[in-house]
């Protein structure tokens, strides 16, 4: 399986805002990013979307453009963003102190009030990919439009790289990573491409 990690589009959500699993929409103009990636994902791939919008117009939006009347878009919501629960839709700032505290000093297990741990949140996006290796095999393109969350772990996870050095792995807004499992082979490919210049180049 030939993975593509398509990270969505910027969102009309004020900068140092909690966004989690909130619905927010797309930020206008993202039409000629979406153009630029229809061109660079293979036509035979299986497109599989987390169910929150800002990724599942995406999705829907790629298989639309293959005019392929057997293509249909998986929304699989273990490919959502990790829940921040109660924190979700308030500015950083606003967060309460101790509970901030709490998750920096136990950034994997820390749940916040009605949210999710990290340990969790990597637990569901590693059943997610070890489905889709069981579903796709050999070199079989496969794409996720989803979350920056989502493809931190997974690579995380190809790389075996510990949970609490996750803020380390930079996944643009609009960009693209890819990673390759063939049986027990992983491999990282790409990392945080940037679409519209893979599309100039």
């Amino acid at each position: 399986m030939n993975l593509w990690l398509v990270r969505h589009p910027a969102v009309m959500v004020p900068s140092g805002v909690v966004t989690g699993q909130a619905e927010v929409l797309l930020a206008p103009g993202y039409e000629s990013w979406l153009e630029a990636l229809s061109q660079l994902i293979p036509r035979t791939a299986a497109v599989w979307s987390s169910p929150l919008s800002r990724c599942r117009l995406v999705g829907r939006s790629l298989v639309a453009r293959r005019r392929d009347a057997e293509s249909e878009l998986v929304e699989d919501p273990r490919i959502q963003e990790i829940s921040f629960g109660s924190w979700e839709g308030k500015p950083w700032d606003d967060v309460p102190r101790q509970e901030f505290q709490q998750w920096e000093s136990n950034l994997v297990d820390y749940r916040p009030p009605g949210g999710e741990s990290l340990r969790g949140f990597s637990g569901r996006v590693q059943e997610a990919l070890d489905a889709a290796a069981l579903c796709f095999s050999g070199e079989k393109p496969v794409v996720w439009v989803t979350h920056g969350g989502v493809i931190r772990v997974v690579i995380m996870t190809i790389l075996r790289a510990p949970l609490t050095e996750i803020a380390a792995l930079q996944i643009d807004l609009g960009s693209i990573s890819r990673i390759q499992i063939q049986g027990a082979v992983r491999k990282v490919l790409a990392v945080n491409t940037c679409v519209l210049s893979e599309v100039a180049a």
